[in-house]
């Protein structure tokens, strides 16, 4: 059940982005979720999110959700990501896609959850690259 829960967390955001009536209403669904209905609950979660995974978005939804989560970042974190354009500035797929691969490498950088995807390959020479860099600073800081 906790798995359920967690995979929810991590998905539940992209889900708003494509579905917000649907998944604030799983959302609900899933805090009222005894364990006994856990097994029963399960497949039938898996493949509405799937299914709703699946669905196209549009050029606005995905502007909207980088502007929602850059500026979440910002306020959280209190930095700018330069490459980001206001929801205002005219641009192509290609460049909000360029745009969310930013944002998503400073939120990994900055261990900062970042949901543009459900799946988020992570290289394992990047993360062999951050684990040297957060030693290196915590080397550092001893000094």
């Amino acid at each position: 059940m906790q798995e359920l829960y967690e995979a929810w967390y991590a998905l539940k955001f992209i889900c708003q982005e494509l579905d917000n009536t649907w998944a604030r209403e799983m959302g609900r669904t899933l805090a009222s979720l005894g364990k006994a209905d856990f097994a029963q609950f399960e497949p039938s979660f898996r493949a509405q999110v799937l299914d709703l995974l699946r669905r196209p978005s549009t050029t606005v939804k995905m502007t909207n959700s980088l502007w929602k989560h850059y500026s979440h970042y910002r306020k959280q974190r209190g930095k700018k990501v330069e490459e980001i354009n206001s929801p205002e500035f005219k641009r192509n797929v290609t460049t909000i896609a360029k745009e969310l691969m930013k944002m998503e490498r400073t939120a990994f950088d900055d261990d900062f959850l970042f949901g543009a995807s459900p799946v988020i390959y992570r290289d394992p020479h990047r993360l062999k690259a951050k684990e040297e860099r957060a030693a290196g600073s915590t080397e550092q800081q001893e000094s």
